[in-house]
């Protein structure tokens, strides 16, 4: 028995030091270090597609077999996925493709049996008993944006310590420091996305007192449509910025020393064509801007995308402001039909996080996601929440 007066010594310390610490820490095992769960750019799987993703990490100095654990994405299923025999070196990191294809060959590139949800769910590393958990995100991870993964910064010991968003992936690499998602707000902007005529001044705001923005601008005609994030090596905002061409913003709030930022706020301003002008429709118009990235082609690459509606009530008038605009992502759909002149398309709008956002389209009801073909295919137009 211990007297009450000596948990006031280092056995507290070391008992509180223990509630306090994570399984990974205390048991040095794998863990899931990292994961990304809208994959738009970042790594190409061996189909050259772009697959959710999760990576691993020995914290242990000595190798680990993973054959018998398994990974999933439900709280009642802990054994949804198992790992072949594949050995994990110390102090390594291992990428596995939530990609739902179901690749368990040791010696090739491994793919779970399930995908990841960017609007957020359950995810886990259990170990061969089918019940131990060495790693989870619960009852659910929160909601993750186009190319920003999000898991644990790596200590300087070489353990995992705080979990949040890292706005520079690094999947088979030691994690940055954490990003996105450490500072709750969000900058906004002076003046609305979408197509201008006339050169003007725009104003980024939201930074409460001890911090500052940080903005990057794009022009936006870039081959995969990857547009780069601000970082602590990003221009201040001190003042307006002149806009008076096509260019993508993307913002963040961030710590007076940098080390810790806001989720990066994306708006785009398209140029107006002066020719358009001239353009008429007894017809509303929905127009998809792509930003300058060429034509789309079947590619499995979820593209970055504004949605302009004109006439949703009445004849279109260009160059009036558009009834609606938001940002989305598109790519086409479809396998034969893909290479047909007139081709369908994916579209999943969002906010300008690049989380998921329900609108409405012309007179349609409201969804998230659209599975959309011309006039004169045979798919037919229809929504979906999902």
């Amino acid at each position: 028995m211990y007297h009450r007066d000596a948990l006031t010594g280092p056995l507290l310390r070391l008992i509180l030091a223990f509630l306090a610490g994570t399984a990974a820490e205390v048991r040095s095992e794998p863990v899931i270090s990292e994961f990304m769960a809208s994959n738009g750019t970042t790594l190409q799987d061996s189909d050259g597609l772009y697959a959710d993703w999760i990576e691993l990490y020995n914290t242990s100095t000595a190798p680990v077999d993973l054959g018998g654990w398994y990974l999933t994405d439900s709280a009642g299923n802990k054994s949804k996925w198992q790992f072949p025999a594949v050995t994990l070196p110390a102090r390594s990191y291992l990428v596995v493709f939530a990609s739902n294809k179901n690749r368990r060959v040791a010696s090739g590139q491994l793919h779970t049996n399930f995908a990841l949800s960017n609007e957020g769910e359950y995810l886990a590393l259990i170990k061969p008993d089918g019940v131990t958990v060495a790693t989870e995100f619960a009852p659910r991870f929160p909601p993750q944006s186009r190319d920003v993964s999000y898991g644990q910064a790596l200590r300087t010991d070489g353990r995992m310590g705080t979990v949040g968003y890292f706005e520079a992936p690094s999947p088979g690499k030691p994690n940055a420091s954490l990003a996105g998602g450490a500072l709750s707000g969000t900058v906004s902007f002076s003046h609305e996305a979408g197509p201008f005529s006339a050169p003007f001044s725009l104003t980024l705001s939201g930074a409460a007192p001890g911090q500052k923005i940080r903005y990057v601008l794009a022009t936006p005609a870039l081959a995969t449509g990857a547009l780069p994030a601000p970082t602590a090596n990003s221009a201040q905002f001190t003042g307006p910025i002149l806009i008076d061409r096509s260019v993508a913003v993307r913002a963040a709030i961030f710590a007076d020393d940098d080390s810790a930022m806001s989720k990066t706020a994306t708006t785009y301003y398209a140029k107006f064509d002066p020719n358009a002008a001239n353009f008429s429709s007894s017809l509303p118009v929905l127009v998809v801007d792509t930003m300058g990235t060429g034509p789309l082609e079947k590619d499995g690459i979820d593209h970055p995308a504004w949605i302009y509606v004109y006439g949703a009530d009445a004849t279109p008038d260009f160059p009036s402001a558009p009834d609606l605009i938001t940002p989305a992502e598109i790519t086409v759909r479809g396998s034969s039909s893909a290479t047909f002149p007139k081709k369908g398309y994916n579209l999943k709008l969002t906010d300008n996080l690049g989380e998921n956002q329900v609108r409405p389209l012309l007179d349609l009801p409201e969804h998230a996601k659209w599975p959309w073909s011309p006039p004169g295919s045979s798919i037919p137009v229809t929504s979906t929440t999902r």
